[in-house]
């Protein structure tokens, strides 16, 4: 898209044409060249090509393709919801060096790369019956996948993530904000850990909501983890379980003067033996409880960590898991 403004960058180009991380002398369109006659956006753009090469350089090919697609599909996105509002334009450049800064980690023996795509829907409007209503609209979709070495059993892992993480979205569609992002907490060569937080917020609602979902992954194995991998069958382990993560609940709600539900022994009870509400890493169980599920809203999300050795009378001698062997 062509403007008149072009004129300005003919002026200033002898000056400018090693401003930015491209040729300015060849700035395709107006925001180019007002990245290129802002100082500010120059320098944020030089910063975040150099630093989406070197995490380019980490990625094997398969997914050097995938992240410079990615980065088109954003600076796509940037052309249209920013338009010529130079500050809008620091903010999305600010925003995706946070990302970038993430977007490529080594734990344990893997390397793991998150890519996300970008749509524009569409741009905000004044018309609004509710606060917020009237905002752009638009969809952020990210996964996370290893990138290597990329083995068999990488290849059922990343296999499994997608079945279980299809849309994992952050945007606005005009009714519903969303947001979502991925956590490692343990990478080991036999076993990974990560959380996919998502919340969502209605338009006019009081308050979002939020919630963890949790994925212990045994590579060798392939699958997720199961009770009997941690715990050792009739050792009694679910009761204790229960007593040791509401003690602990009752201790933080003491500490911070906030009541637990009447109902929160009971709900212990059921979600602590689910393996779906844990957070397994070298240094113990964690147990996830989501909002409202064991106390008020101001009470949040809260996440009882318990180290092996509390566990270990109940812990199975024959475990995949190589923590408390």
């Amino acid at each position: 898209m062509k403007y008149a403004a072009l004129a300005l960058s003919f002026v200033l180009m002898p000056c400018l044409a090693q401003a930015a991380s491209f040729d300015c002398a060849k700035a395709g369109t107006a925001q180019e060249n007002l990245v290129c006659t802002a100082s500010n956006l120059s320098k944020a753009d030089e910063d975040l090509a150099s630093l989406y090469a070197r995490q380019l350089a980490k990625l094997t090919p398969l997914n050097q393709g995938a992240l410079k697609k990615s980065q088109r599909s954003w600076i796509t996105f940037r052309e249209k919801a920013c338009g010529l509002d130079a500050q809008c334009v620091a903010t999305q450049y600010e925003a995706r060096t946070d990302f970038l800064k993430k977007a490529v980690e080594t734990r344990g023996p893997w390397t793991f790369a998150i890519i996300d795509q970008w749509r524009f829907i569409a741009p905000a409007t004044a018309v609004e019956e509710y606060p917020g209503q009237g905002a752009m609209q638009y969809a952020e979709k990210t996964r996370l996948v290893i990138d290597a070495p990329l083995s068999d059993d990488a290849r059922a892992f990343n296999a499994a993530l997608a079945k279980r993480f299809p849309d994992a979205v952050t945007g606005f569609d005009g009714a519903e904000e969303s947001g979502a992002g991925f956590a490692l907490n343990e990478a080991t060569p036999d076993f990974i850990s990560l959380d996919l937080f998502g919340w969502t917020y209605p338009v006019g609602a009081a308050h979002g909501i939020g919630a963890a979902e949790h994925v212990n992954y045994l590579m060798a194995e392939r699958r997720e983890v199961k009770a009997s991998d941690v715990f050792a069958p009739g050792s009694g382990w679910q009761k204790a379980l229960a007593a040791l993560v509401l003690a602990d609940l009752q201790k933080q709600a003491g500490a911070e003067d906030q009541p637990l539900f009447e109902e929160a022994p009971d709900a212990v009870a059921a979600m602590s033996p689910d393996p779906a509400n844990w957070i397994i890493t070298a240094k113990g169980l964690g147990v996830n409880f989501s909002v409202y599920s064991v106390g008020p809203y101001s009470f949040g999300d809260r996440t009882v960590d318990l180290p092996w050795a509390a566990l270990k009378p109940y812990l199975a001698k024959d475990s995949p898991l190589p923590f408390w062997r």
